[in-house]
């Protein structure tokens, strides 16, 4: 609780460190997010993909296994 307190005051460190706690995804998934994986109406995230860094790019994959692929809802 006192590292989220401290984030307070910056929003996206704030919605990032609570989207990470409250849905269970990983760090990864996260960063590989866009507009078009997020459901305002149905409320609903869908991981389909994976940020990482290989030989020092960014590189967007597939989830490590096939179960990671999945719809996140309220």
């Amino acid at each position: 609780m006192r590292f989220i307190d401290c984030e307070m005051d910056k929003k996206q460190s704030y919605l990032a460190i609570m989207t990470l706690y409250r849905t269970g995804m990983r760090i990864g998934e996260l960063l590989a997010l866009t507009t078009k994986d997020i459901d305002f109406e149905k409320r609903t995230i869908s991981i389909s993909k994976s940020y990482q860094r290989f030989d020092g790019k960014d590189v967007i994959t597939p989830p490590k296994t096939p179960k990671s692929k999945r719809i996140i809802s309220k």
